[in-house]
This record gives C-alpha cells, sequence and structure tokens, in this order.
C-alpha cells in the first residue's frame, strides 16, 4: 500500500532508465572527441560482445559493426546505429547464452549513441522499450524482481491508471439503466469508448490511455447518462435494483427561471456522490457552481444544468484510478496511499466496481489505515460468496488467452457443431473448480485429466438467454472427441487417457492458439516459451515474410520445415519443438491420429 512519487524500478528495467540519461555529452562536442570517446569505450565493446557474430568472418542478419566508425549519422549508418541501441536497450543483444557486458560498460555506450544519434537534430531516435509493457516482463532479472531490496522494504510507482473497459462499464452501470439508453430525447446508448488492450494481460497503467476520439465517445457517454438521470418517467416497469432518474436532478432542470445558488450547490453536491462516491471540496463546488450559472445563462436551465452535470462525469477522478498517496514519506522515501486510495485498489483488484459500503466506511473510519485493517477487508472481500469477483477468473483468462477462442473465426461447414464460447465457458468451469480445491493450482490446471463438457448447454425443453441462443449449436461433446453429451450432474469427467492433460489441451486454448483454417505451432511454442518458460523471443525483423509455402499437399510439419533455415532457426528452435506436439489436434481442438491433406495426383474441384 506504498508508492513514491519518483518511479521506482527494479532489475534490467532499472538499468535501462537510467541509461536514458545523457550521460554528460553535450550535443555539440566536437568531432575528435566523440571519435576520441568512440576508440575508447565503444569500439572495445564492440570488440568483446558484438564483432564475433557481426564481424568480418560472420555477419548474423546481414549486419556488420566493424566497419562503422564514431560518425553516426554518415549515410546509412544512423539507421544500423539506431537499431543497435534499440537492442542493447531492449536486453536483446548480446544474445542470451552470450555473457552479459558490465553495467557501466554498456550504460557508456547507450549514452554514446544517444547523445550522437540526437545532436543538432540530425536523426529522430527511436522510442527506447517501456518496460513498464507486460511484454517485457520476463526480461526483467528474476533475482532482482523476488531478492530482498535494500533496507527490506517494497513499494510501487505512484500511478494514475485509466480505467479499465470494464471498470468503466463498473463505472455506467451504477448510474444509469442501460436497458432505457437512448429511448428517451433521442440520446445515444452507452457505448465502450475504451479497448481491451489487446491479448494477454489488459489492467497495467502503460497500456491504457485517452486519445482524441475516445474523449468525444466519453462526451457521447455522460450525455447519455445525465439525460437519463434528469428525465422523468424513464424507468418504467417492474420495480427492479436497476439505477433510477434522480427527482432531485430531475427538479433541477425544471422551470423557465433560472435555479438558485442552493439549489445549484445541492445539485453538484449530489452529481458528486453518484459519480464519484464522495462530497466535493469547497473550492469544488465554488467551480462548478459557477460553472452551471454560467451555462445556464447562456444556453437556458436545462442544458445549462446537464452542461455542468456532465462535467463530473468527466473529472480525472471518475475515468482513472488515482494510487499518489498522501502525507509525509517515511525513511524509505515511501508515500502511503491515502483510505480513499486503497478503498478503490482493493474493490479493483477484485471486481470492477468502485467500493461498496462497507470498504467506503472502512476508508472513512481511518480502517485502512493500517495493514491489518487491509487484511481484514481482503478476507472480507475473499470470504463473502455473495461478493462478484470476475478479476480472479479473469487473471487466468488473461494469462492463458483461452478466452479469445470466441475471437477466431471458423468456418462452421467444417465443424457445425463448434461452439466457441461453450468451449470457453467449460474451461472457466475447470478454472473455478481447481481453485475452490486451492491445491497446487497450477500445476492441477497444467496436467489434470479432468473437465467440464458442454456445461453450459441445457436439456432440451428449457429456456437459454439470449446469449447462449445465439451460440449454442450443436453438441460441445464432440469437441473433446467424445460419444455422447456428459450429464451436467456428474462433471467435471475424466478425459480419455493419452488424449487430454491440463488447459493447454482444453479445445478452447487450442482454438484461441490456431488460425481461421489451420493450426499455429509457432504461436503455441512462442506462448509455451514466453509465458510458460519465461523465456523471450526476439521480434521478427521487418526484413523477414514470415509466411509459410501454400502447399496443402503437405502436412503442417512439413511446411515449417522452412523455418528451419540457419537464419530462422535461431529463434524457431525455441518455438517450434514446443509447439509442433500440439498437431495432435486440429484447429477446432479435437484429438486426431491423422492429418488430412490434399492429395496432388487428383485435379481439383473448380
Amino acid at each position: 500500500m506504498y508508492g513514491r512519487i519518483a518511479r521506482t524500478t527494479v532489475g534490467v528495467a532499472a538499468v535501462f532508465t537510467a541509461l536514458l540519461a545523457w550521460g554528460g555529452y553535450g550535443a555539440a562536442a566536437e568531432a575528435p572527441a566523440r571519435a576520441a570517446e568512440f576508440q575508447k569505450a565503444v569500439a572495445p565493446f564492440l570488440e568483446r560482445h558484438c564483432l564475433t557474430c557481426h564481424g568480418p568472418d560472420r555477419q548474423d542478419g546481414k549486419l556488420r559493426l566493424d566497419a562503422l566508425d564514431g560518425d553516426l549519422v554518415k549515410g546509412r549508418d544512423a539507421q544500423v546505429w539506431n537499431d543497435v541501441r534499440a537492442k542493447l536497450l531492449a536486453g536483446a543483444m548480446p544474445p542470451p547464452k552470450r555473457p552479459r557486458p558490465p553495467v557501466a560498460d554498456l550504460q557508456r555506450v547507450v549514452d554514446f549513441l544517444t547523445d550522437g544519434l540526437t545532436a543538432n537534430g540530425k536523426v529522430a531516435l527511436r522510442q527506447p522499450p517501456d518496460f513498464n509493457h507486460p511484454r517485457f516482463g520476463n526480461r526483467a532479472d528474476h533475482a532482482d524482481l523476488f531478492a530482498p531490496r535494500p533496507g527490506g522494504v517494497a513499494s510501487s510507482p505512484a500511478r494514475v491508471w485509466r480505467l479499465s473497459s470494464f471498470g468503466y462499464t463498473g463505472l455506467t452501470s451504477g448510474l444509469i439503466d442501460t436497458r432505457d439508453a437512448g429511448k428517451k430525447g433521442g440520446g445515444d446508448a452507452i457505448i465502450q469508448p475504451f479497448g481491451s488492450g489487446g491479448h494477454g494481460f489488459n489492467d497495467f497503467s502503460a497500456l491504457l490511455q485517452i486519445d482524441e476520439p475516445t474523449i468525444t465517445q466519453l462526451l457521447n457517454n455522460a450525455a447519455t447518462i445525465v439525460e437519463f438521470q434528469t428525465t422523468a418517467g424513464t424507468r418504467k416497469g417492474p420495480p427492479t435494483s436497476a439505477p433510477k432518474p434522480s427527482k432531485e436532478l430531475i427538479a433541477l432542470v425544471t422551470g423557465t427561471e433560472p435555479p438558485s445558488r442552493a439549489e445549484m450547490e445541492a445539485g453538484i453536491r449530489l452529481q458528486f456522490k453518484y459519480v464519484l462516491q464522495r462530497e466535493p471540496t469547497a473550492d469544488e463546488v465554488k467551480e462548478f457552481t459557477a460553472l452551471m450559472a454560467k451555462n445556464v445563462k447562456a444556453a437556458g436551465r436545462t442544458v445549462g444544468v446537464r452542461t455542468a452535470l456532465m462535467a463530473v462525469l468527466l473529472l480525472p477522478e471518475a475515468l482513472y484510478r488515482i494510487e499518489l498517496g498522501d502525507g509525509k514519506p517515511d525513511a524509505h522515501g515511501r508515500s502511503r496511499l491515502a483510505p480513499r486510495e486503497v478503498a478503490f485498489a482493493l474493490s479493483y483488484a477484485f471486481t470492477d466496481q468502485r467500493p461498496d459500503a462497507a470498504l467506503r466506511a472502512a476508508a472513512e473510519s481511518g480502517r485502512l489505515d493500517t495493514a491489518d485493517g487491509v487484511r481484514k477487508e481482503v478476507a472480507r472481500l475473499l470470504d463473502d460468496p455473495q461478493y462478484q469477483k470476475p478479476r480472479v477468473l479473469r487473471f487466468f483468462q488473461e494469462y492463458f488467452g483461452y478466452h479469445t477462442a470466441q475471437d477466431v473465426f471458423k468456418n462452421k461447414s467444417d465443424f457445425k457443431d463448434h461452439a466457441p464460447y461453450v468451449l470457453v465457458r467449460d474451461t472457466d468451469r475447470l478454472v473455478e473448480y481447481v481453485l475452490a480445491r486451492d491445491k497446487n493450482v497450477l500445476v492441477e490446471l497444467l496436467t489434470t485429466r479432468k473437465s467440464f463438457v458442454g456445461y453450459d448447454q441445457k436439456p432440451k425443453g428449457t429456456r437459454l438467454n439470449y446469449q447462449e441462443s445465439l451460440v449454442i449449436s450443436g453438441d460441445a461433446y464432440l469437441s473433446y472427441n467424445l460419444d455422447a453429451r456428459p450429464d451436467p450432474a456428474v462433471q467435471p469427467i475424466d478425459m480419455p487417457a493419452g488424449q487430454r492433460m491440463g488447459i493447454l489441451t482444453q479445445p478452447s486454448w487450442l482454438v484461441a492458439h490456431s488460425e481461421n483454417t489451420d493450426n499455429h505451432p509457432i504461436l503455441r511454442g512462442k506462448w509455451v516459451r514466453e509465458r510458460l518458460l519465461g523465456g523471450t523471443i526476439p521480434d521478427l525483423p521487418i526484413t523477414v515474410n514470415a509466411m509459410l509455402p501454400d502447399a496443402p499437399e503437405k502436412t503442417l510439419r512439413a511446411r515449417l520445415e522452412v523455418t528451419r533455415e540457419a537464419y530462422c532457426w535461431r529463434c524457431h528452435q525455441q518455438m517450434n519443438p514446443l509447439g509442433v506436439p500440439f498437431e495432435v489436434y486440429d484447429h477446432f481442438g479435437r484429438f486426431r491420429t491423422t492429418e488430412s491433406v490434399v492429395d496432388p495426383t487428383k485435379p481439383k474441384v473448380k
């Protein structure tokens, strides 16, 4: 629960962040001094760590460095040096099996390149890797990550995170009944403005930002929400727990005369309570009341009031997770998170919702000011079966990536009973089953022979919900090579020996790591190498056309032989052996003993 205002990093990230600071070389350094520094620091570094693979006798990647000198922007040299600097910063070079250069030597070389490539603005320096991005996680030294830090204390960077797409939905669902959005006054329905961030872990501050198109959608959503809040009779039908329009805010927009200052202040206080779950400060009341009065004068009572209420929905506090800390830093430079920040951090650690009433009360009463108080609230959240905790399951979804099976289009004519939603839910159930038992969770997830099969399918004669009626077609048990649908009452069941073991053999995972019409052993091998084994695979060179031969008469294993060429095999040897074993399954995730190919002796059917 501590953060540093000055960012703290560990391991490789700390080294490379330090490398970005220019090492005292002025942009106007004279050429003789630069040449001397090149011969003193850079040339010996290249000799020791680079020229074995990029020198006169061998040029991996068609790259030769021994002929270059300290004039970094001569001809095409700038691009080469830019690439060298990027590789050094990323930790990709020297390669993993080579000795690591001393940090001081590496820093001196990168400083030299940084200075030379930016001198007089001659070259646009390529942005260094962002080590806050999760895809660089395995490049951090694990000894540094898990060893006790100096002084035996821990902290995380002070940060402001944009809400995830799920968190934004949690915010808006607490303000508006989306079943009625857009039905009154021609307003648009709530539209998700935040993307998911791509595959993998999607709740990293470095992945989340707000750009101009997003702001436009946020404005539209804010207008929809405020219209709902201030429109009488929007919620019709039987009583529900869904949000309802506010009588107080409806009264605030009603009438031809401008509202009084007291009425405006009351409306501002109410909107802060709805959106931010807190009272506004005196300065905020003054600022927003002045804004409302100005808008009412310019555009009339209804429009002026609604516009000011919209502004609360666009405050950074509504759209970001704030973890800056407060109070006096301790002896280690750490500032403890404010109680309100702790409450939001705990809530978003398990849910997509803002803190519940109990968490807010704990923050206000000071119970979150101590580690013991935080521990008790965590225990309460974990032990309460009524408290929905979707982020627990989502961690496993994002780690294994099996939930993206629904995004991989498959031709239903090839397998008409393919139902990816059901396959994903089967794996969800398996994860929940293993978590509930809470014994060797990762080992069990990777090795269990148990599986749920078509668990979400309802018996004939029962009513499906809307989503299920769209995606469930046929019988999911066929994806598992079973002869009949298992009884839901006796699940999970044991899979046939020799066919399935753990999540990586679940149809959902196999489909998610495949293509539309074929398997993808390279993608699967890359996942195993990087996610499961903690390795790193270099980025694909821009000069490489990563396409397998179009040879339908050959098996995928045979077409992969092209990756054994010397230039390709350096990387593919880390992926292919791990991905090819999954070829015992087809791209729908069904177990097989043979692979169908086109018979080249038969004429093609037109």
